[in-house]
């Protein structure tokens, strides 16, 4: 068994932790979770999706989706519809609220983007982002 510093579980665990550390103070400020932003986010950059769809690009389960979900649309920052061909589904789109929040966010988020490209050069990060995809690639 690999040694525990050393098992890549952990160091992707910390390496995740370093980032999210520049970002939370980000999220806390505009008073949304990690997890809310990337729903924010997948709905921003790829439009309106269903529930299931959702739940696999932002990586969170099921039943913690719905509550995500649930509390976006009390916030107002996103708006529900049924899927016209199959009643059993929900589609979720960003509202204006929404879409106002994200731009809000957006230039403080690239901001710390460009901060993290002084802890590997744009090269490291391109090669690490292929190292990556190799993995992902073995879940789809």
């Amino acid at each position: 068994m690999e040694e525990f510093n050393r098992s890549l579980p952990m160091r992707l665990l910390r390496a995740r932790e370093v980032y999210l550390k520049l970002f939370r103070p980000i999220f806390t400020t505009h008073e949304i979770t990690e997890q809310q932003w990337r729903v924010l986010r997948a709905l921003r950059d790829e439009g309106e999706q269903s529930g299931q769809t959702l739940s696999k690009k932002c990586i969170i389960s099921g039943p913690s989706l719905s509550r995500i979900i649930s509390l976006l649309n009390k916030k107002k920052y996103i708006t529900r519809r049924i899927q016209p061909d199959d009643q059993r589904y929900m589609l979720i789109a960003l509202s204006d609220e929404g879409r106002a929040l994200c731009d809000r966010i957006a230039p403080l988020i690239d901001a710390k983007y460009r901060e993290l490209k002084g802890i590997i050069t744009e090269s490291e990060t391109d090669q690490l982002h292929g190292l990556l995809d190799k993995i992902i690639a073995h879940d789809e």
